[in-house]
């Protein structure tokens, strides 16, 4: 068929040869698509087949950590997405880290006006703070002082720097508590079987 079109006219011709070369084209094309397509099917098929194997794998494989003693955990009365903080036990809790854990841990993101209307009133949050030492300065010789704490102060920290925290304890640098509840998952249980035993 298609000889019997080429010999007929020159104009034909010219119009024949730019459809056959058009449809060898397009077929060419096609044939390419079809092979990425298979290509695409496969690869897809591959890397789903590996990530499911690999999690078959991870779930069947032994931890370390999976004979250690897991924490129980505990009702607290404020995980509710509208519940709220009990604020007598929040002022016993302030009061157990003044007297035991100020010692060694820092709440360097807490400032005393923070503690009003939660742990505290405000006359209260003040006599606090005007009990602490803070160092502030320079003065106009460029000396530095200490002058009692004010409700824009941060609570001071038990060391002076970093250095000083790793050297009182054997080289461990005690954390910061101001956040670290909000930071590791179930701290609070262990923060509350730590301090009960």
């Amino acid at each position: 068929m298609t000889s019997t079109i080429l010999c007929r006219t020159s104009r034909q011709n010219h119009q024949i040869l730019v459809y056959v070369v058009r449809n060898a084209s397009s077929t060419s094309t096609q044939t390419s698509i079809r092979w990425k397509r298979l290509a695409y099917q496969i690869g897809g098929g591959l890397l789903t087949t590996g990530a499911l194997g690999y999690a078959w794998a991870h779930s069947q494989a032994v931890h370390a950590s999976g004979n250690k003693a897991h924490l129980v955990s505990l009702p607290w009365s404020f995980r509710g997405p509208f519940d709220s903080l009990d604020h007598a036990s929040v002022r016993r809790g302030f009061e157990v880290y003044k007297q035991v854990c100020a010692a060694c841990h820092s709440l360097r993101f807490v400032a005393y006006r923070h503690l009003i209307g939660v742990t505290h009133t405000e006359e209260e949050a003040k006599t606090i703070a005007s009990q602490d030492q803070i160092q502030d300065g320079p003065d106009e010789q460029g000396n530095m002082f200490t002058r009692p704490g004010k409700l824009t102060d941060r609570l001071p920290s038990p060391y002076p720097n970093d250095n000083a925290a790793k050297a009182a304890n054997a080289g461990a640098l005690p954390p910061d508590l101001s956040l670290i509840t909000l930071g590791m998952y179930e701290i609070i249980t262990f923060i509350y079987f730590y301090r009960k035993n």
